[in-house]
């Protein structure tokens, strides 16, 4: 238990205290919310504001549903050359609720990096065998969709590795 001015201050106690979003009305108030790392399955773990959020694959493309009230704050997602279509994977993020991602002017855009796992199958990470993350911006990444609580992410040639991980944060 860590102490602040000799008072303690439990993990829960910091977390209610740190954890609270704006109202997605946009009305001003604040709103609790409780951290939850968990598998959204299809080999995707989110650390969200809730529960919830639901990920899938499917030709190419991942796809994140977000429930009204949860936020995503960030994703990883692991696949390999099979997961892929015409050597590239979309990452899709649809919020139920919000006021983001319906335009230019809405955009709230996340970061994304690429890790080339391919180590993994000879015994990585080790100091020896990384997780090398991205590699003078290859595979490139690109925003190819916005609009009605959705932005897309698509990351070309990533069929340069056998298997990958994209780490979405926003």
């Amino acid at each position: 238990m860590k102490k602040y001015n000799n008072a303690p201050v439990t993990n829960q106690a910091l977390s209610q205290a740190l954890c609270c979003l704006r109202d997605q009305l946009g009305n001003g108030e604040w709103i609790p919310y409780t951290l939850s790392i968990y598998d959204a399955g299809d080999d995707a773990m989110v650390f969200a504001s809730g529960g919830g959020v639901t990920f899938s694959k499917l030709a190419g493309t991942g796809t994140f549903t977000i429930p009204d009230g949860v936020f995503l704050f960030s994703a990883t997602i692991t696949g390999e050359t099979a997961d892929l279509a015409t050597n590239n994977f979309i990452v899709d993020v649809t919020s139920a609720g919000g006021t983001h991602n319906d335009n230019v002017a809405t955009m709230f855009a996340p970061t994304v990096q690429v890790a080339n796992i391919t180590t993994v199958d000879a015994g990585g990470p080790t100091a020896g065998l990384p997780f090398v993350y991205d590699i003078d911006n290859d595979p490139q990444k690109q925003i190819v969709d916005l609009g009605g609580g959705s932005i897309s992410v698509r990351v070309i040639n990533l069929n340069v590795y056998t298997k990958w991980a994209i780490i979405v944060n926003f």
